[in-house]
């Protein structure tokens, strides 16, 4: 039961796996927790704001509940791992749907080995694409610290459009301006508008 259960998430791994010109795109199993809890260095937990006294424990947690989600949009990766050609993880972004199938949070993080290559900028569109055309969601709403001006770039480069500022209370007690954006494909709206439309990945599952 356990090897026919390992193969059917390896086939769905698979069938949520993609490239860019340098990297690696493909959905995460269970033992590549290891690997992306080493992508959370000290500077992507100070941008996500998590406390040090609970960080170990915390990212442990994290990572599973990453790997193991689907938010609401049936068989669809809701996290989605970056590598390189070689296989290593080097960040990952994450889905949240919050109950609805038109709008999605998209999150990310890359780790030491990710950054200053330009794959954030590289990667953002591909998983845009993705969300868009392979889970079929018309908009995309993501934010960031004003102050992180490499993710503001990364943003910016991908089309996204400013929709707005708050302030915002992190986990460790910090307060910080987040700038919010929005990402919309009207080809995908106005599929979800005219409906029935079954994207790609609504008809794979484990």
């Amino acid at each position: 039961m356990k090897r026919e259960r390992a193969r059917a998430l390896r086939v769905w791994a698979d069938a949520h796996t993609f490239s860019s010109e340098r990297l690696r795109y493909r959905a995460p199993l269970p033992d590549d927790a290891p690997a992306l809890v080493a992508t959370f260095d000290e500077e992507v937990r100070r941008w996500q704001g998590w406390r040090d006294s609970t960080y170990r424990g915390r990212v442990a947690v994290q990572a599973q509940t990453r790997l193991f989600e689907r938010a609401s949009l049936d068989h669809c990766a809701a996290t989605i791992l970056v590598c390189t050609p070689d296989g290593t993880v080097i960040g990952d972004y994450v889905i949240q749907a919050a109950g609805s199938t038109t709008e999605v949070a998209l999150g990310w993080s890359l780790g030491p080995a990710g950054r200053g290559q330009g794959f954030g900028t590289e990667s953002l569109p591909v998983i845009l694409d993705y969300v868009h055309r392979h889970v079929g969601v018309p908009r995309v709403r993501m934010g960031t610290d004003v102050a992180n001006e490499r993710a503001l770039r990364q943003i910016a480069a991908a089309g996204a459009v400013v929709d707005g500022e708050a302030d915002r209370e992190l986990e460790n007690g910090s307060v910080i301006r987040s700038r919010w954006f929005v990402h919309d494909d009207p080809v995908v709206r106005d599929h979800v508008e005219r409906g029935p439309w079954i994207p790609p990945c609504r008809s794979q599952g484990p």
